[in-house]
Order: C-alpha cells, then sequence, then structure tokens
C-alpha cells in the first residue's frame, strides 16, 4: 500500500485529506484487509468525543472519519475502525473492544502498509 507520508506538500504535515484521497484509501482497505461485508466509510462529523466510529448496519459495516482531522489522524482512524471490522468478523461480540485480538489485527495492518 505504500508508507504513510505526512501530505505531499511535505511541508507542516498538517493538511485534511480531500474526498478523493479518502476513497484511494478506503479502496485499498477493501482489497487489502477482507472482511466479510461491504464497507461503506466516509469523512463526516464524529460523535462528540471520538474521531471516527464503526457499526455494523445490517448489510455492510460503516465506518464515519471525522473530517476536521488531518491526513495523518485520518488515515489512523481509518485503520483503528477497520481492525474492528476484521475482529467484528470473527466475534461480532468484539465489536468495541480493544482486547488483544484487535491490536494483533491493528498491527497487522501497520506492517502491511509500511512494508
Amino acid at each position: 500500500m505504500g508508507t504513510i507520508q505526512p501530505g505531499s506538500d511535505q511541508g507542516s504535515g498538517y493538511r485534511r485529506p480531500n474526498p478523493g484521497e479518502f476513497r484511494g484509501w478506503v479502496a485499498r482497505m477493501r482489497r487489502t484487509f477482507h472482511v466479510s461485508k461491504r464497507v461503506v466509510a466516509t469523512l463526516g462529523e464524529s460523535d462528540p468525543g471520538t474521531v471516527g466510529q464503526c457499526w455494523d448496519d445490517g448489510d455492510a459495516y460503516a465506518i464515519v472519519v471525522d473530517a476536521k482531522l488531518d491526513f495523518i489522524h485520518a488515515m489512523d482512524t481509518l485503520i483503528h475502525e477497520w481492525a474492528h471490522l476484521m475482529c467484528c468478523d470473527h466475534d461480532p461480540e468484539s465489536f468495541d473492544l480493544h482486547d488483544d485480538a484487535y491490536w494483533i489485527r491493528f498491527g497487522a495492518i501497520y506492517r502491511k502498509i509500511l512494508e
């Protein structure tokens, strides 16, 4: 997938991901880190006190990443939420947990991205 860079401008590193760039990352995640349901991921407004959320929406998984995040934090949040989806595929009761299984999946995603 390629290394996460602090921004194409290589300047301060703070920039918001544009919707097309975000869709590209979601497409790469779909191809590389399979889950049993379609994933609908969007940049939007998350609940107060959160920067991202995911849930099982019946026939699809949904992810919302806060659109106010900078690029690095938005991609980290996407990865964080995707790891939850991968856990849910194996154990639907583990959706909100940050247990060993979650961190193994989270680490596996980062490892593949940084290869």
